[in-house]
């Protein structure tokens, strides 16, 4: 096993032991096994952080795992009540408490049959479904990524181009020259976005987008026809995560886009103009906001809100489309 999957598994094995009710007898102690089920990396393909004290990377696994936990008692009768004591021990703790344990969810799965005592302990399992994230930070001084390398890629077959300034159309043959490879549409949608081993991370604009993160650029059902869906499904759908742009107003943030064009499953936030919008608990919650006055901000961010640019927002807008093709 990776040594780091090891370290994951040894953390949330001693997670929810600690959250195990004690026994003043050691035979009646309850007794877990944890097997891991999904291993994966979490931030930049395991990268998540930099340290500062000591300076180091901060490194990171996500497990999902079926947890056992044996429960016993020295009657039948009392079986019920300890294996009652064990599930709200666990399931029951606060979630900010595990949380800080590192456990992100855990439910329980199934019961086992209730064992007699047979020159033992009465006995019956409890499987526990947990996913969990384990966080390693360095101990002692190490060498720190100072830069993550990255390439922008387009869809039309774009791949490590820099935007040229006057030219704000994506596709712009004036971005050609900057390429590292010029390609076609299966080759960036196929394989370097949605490759078995790719680590792409979508970034695509919506004309709407829902608080589970499904996106809508298609239509209005029996009102009006939208933009299409172009490569947003492809994007939203095969690249590891996505962000999603989008002006903020009532319009486009909706309880429940009309049409998904792009299911927000792998939808890990939301920029709007006024904040920045993440997922918790399988929903889009506001998490940052933009500007000098937060509460203002927040409020506006369920509000049609229009506020003037900055003058270094229009100069880079200028810059960036001098014919003024979108600016109008």
């Amino acid at each position: 096993m990776d040594p780091l999957n090891s370290e994951a598994l040894t953390g949330l094995t001693s997670a929810l032991q600690s959250l195990l009710p004690a026994s003043g007898d050691p035979d009646l102690a309850p007794e877990l096994a944890v097997s891991p089920t999904h291993f994966a990396p979490t931030g930049l393909n395991g990268f998540v952080g930099v340290n500062h004290d000591p300076d180091g990377e901060i490194v990171g696994r996500r497990v999902k795992a079926s947890a056992i936990v044996a429960v016993k008692t020295t009657t039948l009768d009392e079986l019920n009540g300890a294996v009652a004591g064990v599930t709200a021990a666990v399931v029951g703790t606060a979630r900010g408490d595990l949380r800080r344990l590192g456990i992100l969810t855990v439910g329980v799965g199934e019961l086992g049959d209730q064992l007699p005592p047979n020159g033992g302990p009465a006995r019956q399992d409890v499987t526990f479904d947990v996913s969990y994230e384990f966080l390693k930070v360095p101990s002692a001084p190490e060498g720190v990524m100072q830069q993550i390398p990255i390439d922008l890629v387009a869809e039309m077959g774009l791949v490590g181009y820099w935007p040229r300034p006057g030219e704000p159309i994506l596709f712009n043959q004036r971005n050609f020259p900057t390429c590292t490879m010029l390609t076609d549409i299966e080759t960036t949608l196929g394989i370097v976005m949605g490759g078995g081993r790719a680590r792409a991370i979508g970034a695509l604009g919506a004309a709407q987008v829902d608080k589970q993160g499904n996106i809508n650029s298609t239509q209005i059902p029996g009102e009006t026809l939208l933009m299409g869906s172009g490569g947003a499904n492809d994007v939203v759908t095969c690249a590891a995560e996505s962000i999603v742009v989008a002006a903020q107003s009532k319009g486009r943030f909706v309880e429940q886009v009309p049409y998904i064009t792009g299911p927000g499953d792998r939808v890990g936030a939301v920029v709007s103009t006024l904040g920045v919008f993440h997922k918790k608990d399988g929903e889009l919650i506001l998490t940052g906001v933009f500007g000098d006055d937060p509460i203002r901000a927040a409020r506006e961010c369920t509000q049609e809100v229009i506020e003037a640019p900055s003058r270094e927002e229009i100069r880079m807008v200028r810059i960036m489309d001098p014919r003024s093709w979108f600016r109008g």
